[in-house]
């Protein structure tokens, strides 16, 4: 895997903000690192053995980069006790997917109070309400 495609493909990922902007980060972070090959780094819990094996110290070095270079700094702040890719992704996860009742209301009140947007199109428009309907979900 080239270094420079693999940089170019985390500045294509939108960063992770706050709580609505995690679910397109996650997305495209977990489609990102399932095309390199290391999405296992982010999906199982590292064993003892895994943190001696050099080869998935690399991948997890590859998985950190490209966590680290698609979140801004706010979260960075979040992750800086984390000492592996897994433990990045659980800890930013388990804040930003908590209340999710909250999240369930708040996307409850964005519905009933949504409306289109005259400068987008139709289809920008309908994707907009899927994405609070999926939230609701």
């Amino acid at each position: 895997m080239s270094f420079n495609s693999f940089e170019s493909a985390i500045d294509q990922i939108d960063r992770l903000t706050d709580i609505s902007s995690f679910p397109l980060w996650k997305f495209e972070l977990k489609i990102l690192l399932e095309s390199k090959g290391i999405l296992d780094v982010i999906t199982k819990k590292p064993e003892a053995s895994d943190l001696q094996n050099d080869e998935y110290k690399r991948k997890d070095a590859r998985t950190r980069q490209a966590i680290v270079g698609s979140i801004d700094r706010k979260c960075r702040l979040l992750i800086l006790s984390c000492e592996t890719a897994y433990d990045m992704y659980s800890k930013l996860t388990a804040i930003h997917e908590r209340d999710t009742d909250y999240q369930k209301n708040l996307s409850l009140k964005n519905f009933y109070v949504f409306t289109f947007d005259d400068l987008a199109d139709i289809a920008t428009n309908i994707s907009r309400l899927e994405n609070i309907n999926t939230r609701q979900n």
